[in-house]
């Protein structure tokens, strides 16, 4: 079972807020652990959004693409048949045919053993029963987790669930540090043969407390569920384990997969008519960090997703970039192992008016996540998130040629984001709902 967290992702909007009336332009990646979520790219759910609209359509509205593979995960499968008692250290009967005492506690990052074995089984629960899942790579989510103290934006922390030297469940904890800091963010996973046993309930319960003594009132995570509908929340592993522990959907959005690279006859097709539609405007794309020319209209274009994007009913304000914030963001995903392939547009007098932004896993991996997309609401309508997706296809084809699939999120009502990446030949494989639960100040 899966609930998440996604604290690699890009970090979610928070903010009890209305979708606007109007459709948005964008889309949020989302993936699991998806680089921009939590930690500042697939540190921060990397999240998991895009803003250009279709021919013949209204505007769209903003969306989230998000997810790199992260926690804000439910992976626990059921309920405890025992309750651990809240405490520094959390011991709780395993099952009634395990006599060993399961351990919650913080990961020694210290130790490789040890952080194999977390990894483990922070890997094998999101990855049983899902289609083409996204799982932030192992040395990105250590390196992460081990420059913890140099994150300005979000403060994460490990833990396991141990039953003697084997690690039965995951767990990761991510407090922001400046924006929201009303919420606390959780993952649990729980691989297969360790669920019904109360591995899952003892990590919420321990995650829990910790999230109330640092003075956190919204408990916030993702569950991840195979399918499309509002059926599939119940139906998934994660979703009852979340609904059991008092979360409550406030946002959907659907995860997309693109099989690359896009054949060529396809391409150029998209290309020809997106050209007709914006002759006025030219594409700069490039890899790795962004050139430093760029940076402060890079971060206004941020600024401005952030405040559009769909959130839904999630108790999120939107956060407001800087070039430092946005530079230091992205030298931590290049330092986790990602690689990074953006596409900036400009108009006739060179101002930029929309980007896109892929990530790229590292670590042997062949799995692309989809960042943000995002086009100046008074440029909408004219084909230019579609132009710059396409130029983004391109440079992924050059210069990372070994990938094979391209992951996005988007929300259910950003009718114009789907028809682009529909016309794209993006398929629809799962649903990500973003839940949250109040939290009371009991000591």
């Amino acid at each position: 079972m899966e609930m998440s967290c996604k604290p690699f992702v890009k970090p979610m909007t928070p903010a009890t807020r209305r979708r606007p009336t109007t459709p948005t332009h964008h889309e949020i990646r989302h993936a699991p652990y998806h680089p921009t979520s939590h930690l500042q790219g697939p540190e921060a759910r990397p999240r998991k959004r895009t803003g250009a609209r279709p021919t013949n359509s209204t505007p769209s509205s903003p969306c989230r693409t998000r997810k790199a593979p992260g926690p804000r995960t439910f992976q626990s499968l059921a309920r405890p048949r025992t309750r651990p008692s809240p405490g520094k250290r959390v011991v709780a009967s395993v099952g009634v045919h395990d006599p060993a005492r399961m351990e919650i506690r913080r990961l020694d990052l210290r130790r490789h053993d040890e952080s194999d074995a977390w990894y483990r089984a922070l890997r094998e629960a999101p990855s049983a029963d899902r289609v083409a899942p996204v799982v932030v790579e192992r040395e990105a989510l250590l390196t992460s987790l081990r420059s913890n103290d140099g994150n300005p934006n979000y403060d994460r922390r490990a833990y396991g669930a141990w039953c003697g030297t084997r690690c039965v469940g995951a767990a990761l904890l991510v407090l922001p540090r400046h924006d929201n800091t009303h919420l606390a963010e959780i993952g649990i996973d729980v691989p297969p043969h360790a669920r019904r046993r109360g591995v899952g309930r003892a990590m919420f319960d321990r995650l829990r407390d910790v999230a109330r003594q640092e003075g956190r009132t919204v408990l916030a995570t993702e569950v991840d569920a195979a399918g499309i509908g509002p059926h599939t929340l119940a139906a998934a592993p994660g979703g009852r384990f979340a609904l059991a522990c008092g979360f409550s959907p406030k946002h959907t959005e659907l995860r997309l997969v693109l099989d690359v690279p896009v054949p060529e006859m396809r391409l150029r097709a998209l290309e020809e008519t997106a050209a007709k539609r914006a002759t006025e405007y030219h594409v700069v794309g490039w890899t790795g960090l962004p050139p430093l020319d760029v940076l402060e209209p890079f971060a206004h274009l941020h600024t401005l997703m952030d405040a559009d994007v769909p959130t839904g009913e999630l108790s999120r304000e939107p956060v407001v970039y800087d070039a430092e914030r946005v530079l230091h963001g992205q030298e931590r995903l290049v330092e986790q192992g990602y690689g990074l392939v953006t596409t900036l547009i400009r108009d006739q007098a060179d101002s930029p008016v929309g980007y896109t932004t892929m990530f790229v896993m590292g670590g042997g991996n062949r799995e692309v996540l989809q960042d943000n997309t995002f086009v100046l609401r008074s440029r909408r309508g004219r084909g230019l998130g579609m132009r710059a997706k396409l130029s983004n296809l391109r440079l992924l084809s050059e210069h990372y040629p070994h990938v094979r699939r391209v992951h996005t999120w988007t929300a259910e009502d950003n009718d114009a984001m789907r028809a682009v990446n529909q016309r794209l030949g993006f398929r629809p494989v799962e649903t990500m709902y973003q839940l949250e639960r109040a939290l009371d100040r009991r000591a």
